[in-house]
């Protein structure tokens, strides 16, 4: 199981033109996906969602767009500015903001691989249920914010927006 688990990782990541090295562990259940590191990011999948096929390939394309965009580095750059000027009301705005945008790219990018708009809405629902534990603060697009859930599953069901999952 874990061989193919470590081919789907491999075919998703040429099919992402993710050029870095990445790698991929598992981690207990009760977390989010996330992606952690920055000169060798790796990708960590909670168990229970790794034993879920059909989550397990969404999770992974979302979670590759991030190291694909280099969202750690402008996540890390993001937390940088904010620390510096946390005396600025506008600056916790836009950081807000930007992880959004971050996480609708990503999310654009599955949905361009083919998935259905229902279905990742329906998955992401389930991945922030599963979701226990606080996340490190520095793992681009982990978020365990409700309004911004609701956010993305509004933009993922709204077939009349435009969509890009490049880096702008």
């Amino acid at each position: 199981n874990n061989e193919k688990l470590i081919e789907l990782f491999e075919t998703l990541r040429t099919k992402a033109m993710v050029r870095r090295e990445v790698k991929l562990g598992i981690i207990g259940g009760g977390r989010c996906p996330m992606v952690l590191g920055f000169l060798r990011p790796t990708v960590l999948l909670p168990g229970d969602i790794a034993q879920d096929p059909a989550a397990v390939e969404h999770v992974l394309s979302h979670e590759l767009a991030h190291v694909r965009r280099y969202d750690d580095w402008a996540n890390l750059i993001q937390h940088l500015a904010q620390g510096l000027l946390f005396f600025h009301p506008a600056v916790l705005w836009i950081g807000k903001r930007l992880s959004l945008e971050r996480e609708i790219a990503c999310d654009d990018h599955v949905l361009q691989q083919g998935g259905s708009r229902r279905k990742y809405a329906l998955l992401l629902t389930n991945v922030a249920e599963r979701i226990q534990q606080r996340t490190p603060l520095l793992a681009p697009g982990v978020s365990n914010n409700r309004s911004q859930l609701q956010q993305r599953i509004s933009m993922i069901l709204n077939t009349r927006r435009n969509t890009s999952p490049n880096l702008a």
